[in-house]
């Protein structure tokens, strides 16, 4: 008997009747940090516009668009399979922390849902039309026609620009939660996604401020960290549904 309870305590705080959830949202985990990873480095390749916020739709954008069509949809693809794969992670981490601290965790995978969805239905929306609306202002003959797809697309870049606070802000203040839950069972990763948290809050605030604008120069770094965060959680969850985590 006492070697059995020895047996179970190690991961004895998650529900051991979804191991095959645990391992499936281990591998969505892995999944979405190599996405982003790849999404956010397509973002800072020459003539991209990486985090800065999005130029005034002009003839001189739609053509730079137009030259780096193919990263900008293969960017958007991979935002936008990182918005599935959440709902996946969500439940998985749910099951598996319920707990430790349930009210806690179902406020941070509640932020982490409605910023997926938001991301879903309006920004990645909104990057999506304004990049094929370059595509059609260029083939377009029509100078009314033409300055129709400017209006449009000039559209779409408000509505990015207006979820992307919203976005940021949830899924960030999200995963702090849930790290510090996660800090109580897995401590160091807890911990890093802690401090993970607190440097892109503060590099992002810093950077909308033109006397530290340079900040910004640093998010990629948090990027890398981000993946290493995303790789760690989901290993040590997917070895919760094989019964060695």
């Amino acid at each position: 008997m006492a070697e059995s309870s020895s047996q179970v305590r190690p991961h004895s705080f998650a529900d051991p009747g979804h191991k095959t959830l645990y391992k499936f949202g281990g591998i969505m985990l892995i999944l979405i940090g190599i996405c982003e990873l790849f999404a956010n480095l397509i973002s800072f390749l020459p003539g991209n516009n990486g985090w800065a916020s999005p130029p005034a739709v002009s003839a001189a954008t739609f053509i730079n668009t137009l030259a780096h069509a193919r990263a900008a949809y293969l960017s958007w693809g991979l935002f936008t399979i990182v918005d599935f794969l959440f709902v996946a992670v969500i439940v998985a981490l749910y099951f598996a922390f319920k707990s430790v601290n349930r009210d806690a965790l179902l406020i941070g995978l509640v932020l982490l849902f409605m910023t997926a969805v938001l991301d879903a239905a309006v920004a990645e929306v909104g990057f999506f039309a304004a990049t094929s609306l370059s595509t059609s202002w260029a083939a377009a003959t029509d100078p009314t026609l033409k300055a129709a797809y400017f209006v449009a697309a000039q559209n779409m870049v408000m509505l990015t620009e207006f979820a992307f606070p919203y976005s940021f802000a949830g899924s960030f203040a999200g995963l702090a939660i849930i790290a510090a839950v996660m800090r109580k069972k897995w401590k160091w990763i807890g911990w890093f996604g802690l401090v993970l948290c607190a440097f892109f809050s503060l590099s992002s605030v810093l950077f909308m401020i033109p006397a530290t604008s340079f900040m910004g120069s640093f998010i990629p770094l948090g990027i890398f960290w981000l993946f290493i965060f995303s790789v760690a959680a989901g290993i040590r969850l997917f070895k919760l549904g094989v019964g060695t985590s």
